[in-house]
Order: structure tokens, then C-alpha cells, then sequence
């Protein structure tokens, strides 16, 4: 039956409302589906003694069935066994099996998980035996940051006494006895400094003659001797390719090590440098530390043998001299010094020296005579001799030809030759500074007008103080300058009629101008100051002629070679551009 609900009308006595027997027949029929269970399902249900709660309780699951007004509830078929908990696992019940609780042992089948609460680990604490206590141990899980999980085999026996657990790299363990002494329970074995993977339990002792014997918890472990007598006292045994080597090759004496012996075994110390550096001996003084070091070169080719003499200098003043087979002996050091006074023979004559040998039509290679030095050029095809000269001397050159007094602005060339400044040539070496025909440095540091190269002409009409050559087919041809002219400079590029061919008027100057990207910027080397300039890749897009080299260009060092931009070759562009301004804003103005 579907709820009935009373008419009350829209307010007292309006006439608008149930009779007053059809009111009570709908609150009849409402209680008699409350109680005997309806089309709407409502049901009361008592809860505890004399408690009665209104509300509706849906029961489900497979264990639940419903007859007219009963509901079932199994607790025992296909549910488990006795004592067994149940939980709902997805909406199916589960554990039936899992979990069992009898006699006050908790049974659960495979697995407990005890998980952290992210701040503490998962634990399991065990109480004693006594009720309410509070003795226990925990055992904790693992802290976080190892971030690995692990597992630990308990052994399938029961452990002897005495014995504890020792776990393999798998985390199976086992119960070993419990290793004597106070070393620990390992024992960490080393291989030239470096320690082996794993601890060990136990020495093995190779080796031939090695024996081992005890029967109680001390063992004796006998290496041989190999028959050092009490004679060899001091003396060193080494392995040497399976035998042991004569104990006399290397022994201790006082204050010393002993290579070899007299009765015939040669002694040979051999140290081997590395990779990088050579081998050396040092040699320390009383202070430690401070000593003389022996080494060789570390691009020796060769082995080769010095051998010193068999007696001492006996004498002072003596140096050790060479022969050809490395055979040292000893020399009276030769006489003189930092310097040497020639005698006078007489007030007006100077002593003088020689120095060479003078072959026909040919001076000496040195002479110092009366108050002058010359030097013979052995090379030149000529019997030349140049002087040197000292400031006061009327010749403006350190080292001039003998007699001459026309070579102050020359210098001399290996070959023997003086040549004009202006006629140096040469093959520059690479790209950087030093590396050019001719390289001029300035070394001061301090702020001012200092000037690491000036050029003075008599004329201010013309004459050049730097002039530029172009030699690409063997034929030499002006391609520039730096002239005066009156009180100015001229920064000049050959641009003579003559030398051109193709001649046409310019045209779209202005959208080429337009093309052109004018900025604002520092250079790196000085982040104070704002410039105005140009990109020189960018220019080259548009006026290729006014930039030299490359975009991103380095050298052979991976060293940056930077573009250069000549600002002068975009002056024809922007003229060209003007000119077809004008004549537009004429064109406006007609």
C-alpha cells in the first residue's frame, strides 16, 4: 500500500480538509504497513531491551536471505572454520581461512605486514610471560633511506649450544659456533690494503713446506726458513720465478742496504719511472726532507753507462770529465773566471785575444782588440767583419760593419746581411700574438698616452706613415695606406678608377639599409660601457665586403677568431639609400 497522507486544508476550519473519519483511516492504513512490512519497505527493528529505533537496515551479502518478514543471518556454511575472521575484501567475504583465533594463539596464514606510519617503522613487540607487564622486545624494520627491501631464512633446526647465526648473501641463515678470541665473530682479510668482498671465517696458508698442527683451539701454522743459517743474519729471501733466490743478493748492513755480494753476484738497483714522470734517487741532508735528487730526462732514448774513477780527486780544484764511453775521470778545473784582464804592453798599446781559427782571407771569429770587439761572420761570402760598439760611439747600431758609419737604422739578419727595417719578411708561425713576421709589445701597465709604435714623416702632403701591399701572383700592387694630409690622417683604401671594371649605378639601397640591425651593447671585457655598433654576421648578410672572417670561427686550440667589421664599407650603402630618399621626398614636394 503506498503512503496515505492527510489533507489538513490551508487553514483552521476553511472546510478544505480530510472528514475527520477519513483522516484516522489513513493514519490506520500507514501503521499497518509500518508493522506488517509493505510496498514501502519500512521496517522497525528493537534494538536492546525495551529500546525501540525507527530507520531502515538493508542487509546484504551471500550469507544474508530474507523470508516474508525474517531475515537470516548464516554464520557457519561455507564461512570458515571455527574460530576463523572474517573481513570483506572487495565486497566478497574473505579470510575465512586466514585468519584463525582459538586458545589465545593468532593464526594467520603466509604473511604479517607491520607498516610504518611515516614518521616510525613497522614493529613487532613481544611481551613476556607475566600479565599487564611491561617487558618486551621490539623488532623494527629497516629505516628508509637504505631504500632496498631484504629477507631474512631462519635456520630448519634448532641451534646447538653456544652457536649463533651467520647468514649467506642470500639471507639464508645458518647456526655456526661461535669464533674464540676477542676479535669479533669475523674476521676482515685484506689484499695489498684493499679488503676482500667478503669476511672470513677462516685462514688458508699456501705455499710450499707451509704445515699446520694442534688438536685443541690453539693450531701452529710452520713457514720454512728456507735454510737461513745464523750467518745469514740480516739477509732478505724473495720469490724468484718459482725458487726461492740466494739470501746474499740483498741484505742489511749498518746504516745500509747491501745489493749483491763479493763473492760474485753482481748488484744492480733498477727504479722505473712511471708514464708521466722518471724514476729518481734522493739523497737527504741532516735536515729531513731537504737532499739532492738523481734523475734522467724522461725522453732518454737510450740506456747508457757512467763509471767513476777508481780513486778519489785526491786533490782540490779537480772536476769530473767524460770520455766517450761514459768513462768519468778526474781534471784540474780550468783556470780563469767571470772575467779576464788583458795586459798593457805599454801606455798607447792595448793587450788584446783571438778567439777561432782563421782560415785564408778570413779574420778570426773574434777579436777583442785595443778598445773594440769584432765578430767575423763565418757564413757570408765575404770577408766581413761587423764592430761592436758602445753608446758613445758615433755609430747609432749595437753591431754594425767595421768602419761603417751607414747602418744606424739597419739590423742584422742571420744570414749575415743588414736590411732596412721596412725590408723584414718572414712565415708568421700561427694566428696569435708572437706568432706574426714582426711583433711589437708593450710591457707597461700604467695609465697615460704611452705608445707601442709611432711613425714620423717630413711632409704634410701625401707621405704615408703606413702603407699596405698586396702580393697574391707575384706582382706587388698598393692596396692601402695611412698618410698625412695637413694636420690630419688619412685612413686610405685603393679605390682608383682604373683598377675596376663592371661599373652600374646602385639600386634598393634603401631596403638594404633597412636590412641593417644598428644596436646597442657592451663589450664583455668592459661591462661599464655602452656602445652603439653592429653584429659583424649580421652585417655580412647585407654588406659581405665589410666583414672578414667567419661566424663562430676558431683555431686549431679551439681559441675564438673573431669577425671583423670595417664600419667605412657600409658608407656607400647608406649614401645610395640617401640619394633614393631624396629623390622620393622631391618626388613629393613636385
Amino acid at each position: 500500500m503506498a503512503k496515505q497522507s492527510i489533507n489538513i486544508g490551508s487553514s483552521a476550519n476553511d472546510g478544505q480538509g480530510d472528514a475527520l473519519r477519513t483522516a484516522f483511516d489513513k493514519i490506520n492504513d500507514n501503521f499497518t504497513d509500518l508493522y506488517e512490512g509493505g510496498t514501502n519497505n519500512v521496517n522497525v527493528v528493537t534494538i536492546g531491551k525495551d529500546t525501540a529505533v525507527g530507520g531502515a537496515i538493508t542487509l546484504t551479502g551471500s550469507a544474508v536471505s530474507q523470508s516474508g518478514n525474517t531475515f537470516t543471518i548464516n554464520t557457519s556454511a561455507g564461512q570458515g572454520n571455527s574460530g576463523a575472521l572474517q573481513y570483506n575484501n572487495g565486497g566478497t567475504v574473505a579470510g575465512a581461512n586466514d585468519i584463525l583465533y582459538t586458545s589465545g594463539i593468532l593464526k594467520v596464514t603466509n604473511t604479517i605486514e607491520a607498516r610504518g606510519d611515516g614518521t616510525n617503522a613497522g614493529k613487532l613487540k613481544l611481551y613476556c610471560e607475566a600479565t599487564n607487564s611491561s617487558h618486551a622486545i621490539t623488532i623494527e624494520g629497516p629505516a628508509h633511506s637504505g631504500a632496498s627491501s631484504y629477507e631474512l631464512k631462519l635456520p630448519g633446526a634448532a641451534p646447538g649450544n653456544t652457536q649463533i647465526l651467520q647468514s649467506n648473501g642470500s639471507g639464508q641463515l645458518s647456526w655456526i659456533n661461535t669464533p674464540s678470541g676477542s676479535g669479533g665473530s669475523t674476521l676482515s682479510i685484506s689484499n695489498n690494503g684493499s679488503a676482500l668482498s667478503t669476511n672470513a671465517t677462516s685462514i688458508n696458508f699456501v705455499g710450499n713446506g707451509v704445515t699446520a698442527s694442534g688438536t685443541g683451539a690453539n693450531k701452529t701454522v710452520t713457514i720454512p726458513g728456507a735454510n737461513l743459517s745464523q750467518q745469514d743474519d740480516k739477509k732478505f729471501l724473495y720469490n724468484n720465478s718459482g725458487s726461492v733466490a740466494s739470501s746474499s743478493l740483498l741484505s742489511l748492513g749498518t746504516n745500509e742496504v747491501v745489493i749483491g755480494d763479493v763473492a760474485g753476484d753482481k748488484g744492480i738497483l733498477r727504479l722505473e719511472g712511471s708514464e708521466s714522470a722518471s724514476a729518481h734517487v734522493k739523497i737527504e741532508g741532516t735536515t729531513a726532507t731537504r737532499g739532492v735528487v738523481l734523475t734522467v730526462q724522461s725522453n732518454i732514448s737510450s740506456d747508457y753507462t757512467i763509471t767513476f774513477p777508481q780513486t778519489g780527486p785526491q786533490d782540490n780544484n779537480k772536476i769530473l770529465q767524460a770520455n766517450s764511453s761514459g768513462e768519468l775521470s778526474w781534471i784540474a778545473t780550468p783556470t780563469g773566471g767571470s772575467s779576464y784582464t788583458l795586459p798593457l804592453t805599454s801606455s798607447t798599446t792595448r793587450g788584446g785575444i783571438k778567439i777561432g781559427y782563421a782560415e785564408s782571407n778570413r779574420n778570426y771569429a773574434l777579436q777583442l782588440l785595443d778598445e773594440k770587439a769584432y765578430v767575423n761572420v763565418p757564413w757570408t761570402d765575404t770577408n766581413t767583419t761587423y764592430s761592436v760598439m758602445n753608446s758613445y760611439n758615433s755609430y747609432s747600431a749595437g753591431l754594425v760593419p767595421q768602419g761603417s758609419a751607414t747602418h744606424g737604422n739597419t739590423f742584422l739578419r742571420k744570414d749575415g746581411q743588414f736590411k732596412a727595417v721596412d725590408q723584414m719578411s718572414g712565415t708568421p708561425n700561427g694566428t696569435g700574438f708572437g706568432d706574426s713576421v714582426l711583433n711589437i709589445a708593450m710591457t707597461s701597465t700604467s695609465t697615460g698616452y704611452y705608445t707601442a709604435l709611432s711613425t714620423e714623416v717630413k711632409s704634410y702632403q701625401g707621405h704615408r706613415h703606413l702603407s699596405f701591399y698586396l702580393n697574391p701572383s707575384g706582382t706587388t700592387s698598393l692596396a692601402g695606406s695611412i698618410s698625412q694630409n695637413s694636420g690630419a690622417i688619412n685612413y686610405n683604401t685603393t679605390s682608383d678608377y682604373r683598377l675596376k671594371e663592371n661599373v652600374v649605378e646602385m639600386t634598393g639601397a634603401v631596403d638594404r639599409v633597412k636590412q641593417l640591425k644598428p644596436s646597442r651593447f657592451n663589450w664583455i671585457a668592459f661591462p661599464n660601457t655602452t656602445v652603439d655598433g653592429f653584429l659583424a654576421h649580421e652585417a655580412q648578410t647585407v654588406v659581405p665586403e665589410a666583414v672578414s672572417g667567419d661566424k663562430d670561427q676558431v683555431d686549431e686550440n679551439g681559441q675564438i677568431q673573431p669577425q671583423g667589421l670595417d664600419q667605412s664599407k657600409l658608407v656607400p650603402l647608406l649614401v645610395g639609400a640617401i640619394k633614393e630618399l631624396t629623390a622620393r621626398i622631391e618626388a613629393l614636394e613636385s
